[in-house]
């Protein structure tokens, strides 16, 4: 298995179309996957669980490949929470390390809000003496 790069929590509130309409705006768009993949979503939703009370909502589960400007093309998978049509919270889950936060600035633009966010990252070798 990979490691897991960044995890994001949003608050959508917004139509499941509208929803889809957004991450093909901001450069996420639908790819097919092995179902393996979908296991990272199901421990992230475990270890972050007090973020998503899902309260009888239905999950969907997606793949996507963002295509950032000036970055190669990379997977980012996504968990929405929707109920009666509408996208309550989206878990979204990188394997690449500075992804998940250029997305969720680009999400949180269109009036999605950030619940939470986290991402690891590489200290610079000239800056691992200042631990």
């Amino acid at each position: 298995m990979e490691t897991v790069r960044g995890v994001a929590i949003l608050q959508v509130d917004k139509d499941l179309g509208v929803t889809e309409l957004i991450l093909s705006h901001v450069g996420l768009n639908p790819v097919t996957l092995t179902s393996d993949y979908y296991e990272y979503l199901d421990i992230v939703e475990n270890e972050f669980s007090a973020y998503l009370r899902d309260d009888d909502l239905t999950k969907i589960d997606k793949a996507l490949e963002a295509t950032v400007p000036s970055s190669k093309p990379s997977i980012l998978l996504a968990r929405l929470y929707v109920r009666d049509y509408m996208v309550r919270k989206i878990l979204l889950v990188s394997l690449r390390r500075g992804l998940i936060s250029k997305m969720t600035r680009r999400l949180a633009s269109n009036g999605w809000k950030t619940l939470m966010l986290f991402e690891a990252y590489r200290i610079p070798s000239k800056m691992r003496h200042l631990r």
